[in-house]
């Protein structure tokens, strides 16, 4: 009766143990689920009607700019953020389909378009700038939370950066 008795605690504590490890898997998994859609949801609402595309493999802005064919990058900031202007012909074409419009409310700025790129947790927003005739895009990395520069702080500071490129 002993060995019958062990058997019958061996196979109760067995299915107690399995039972606690299905619970288990259960809540991590639903809590895994649960933390992506809250990160889906940062991303998505942080940019409603832009067209969004993961980015992987590159460090930062400048080695991607890079492996898409343009070779000079100026760095500035506007408002605290940092900014890096491509000339024309590079990043922001070969994402034309992606682009989304924000509209002109910004004086001198012409055809202001933003597509974002999500890379290494960072939110990048890429922006097509004219300003007569020149034409150059900017892009600012930021946390997908963030508030968007503004098309007058834009403007002024892609202003700034031509004017310093002219001297």
């Amino acid at each position: 009766m002993e060995g019958s008795e062990l058997l019958i605690a061996l196979s109760s504590f067995a299915t107690a143990f399995l039972g606690v490890l299905a619970a288990f898997t259960v809540y991590a998994s639903l809590y895994l689920l649960s933390a992506v859609r809250r990160l889906e949801s940062i991303v998505g609402s942080a940019s409603p009607g832009t067209g969004m595309v993961a980015i992987a493999g590159f460090r930062d802005l400048e080695e991607l700019a890079r492996s898409l064919g343009c070779e000079e990058v100026g760095l500035l900031s506007s408002d605290g953020l940092p900014l890096e202007v491509y000339p024309r012909g590079g990043l922001i074409e070969r994402y034309a389909s992606l682009l989304a419009g924000l509209g002109s409310g910004a004086r001198g700025v012409e055809g202001v378009k933003r597509l974002e790129l999500v890379m290494d947790g960072l939110v990048v927003a890429v922006y097509r700038v004219g300003l007569g005739d020149e034409e150059v895009y900017a892009a600012f990395a930021m946390k997908p939370w963030a508030p968007r520069p503004l098309e007058a702080s834009l403007l002024s500071a892609v202003s700034k950066y031509l004017r310093s490129k002219c001297q």
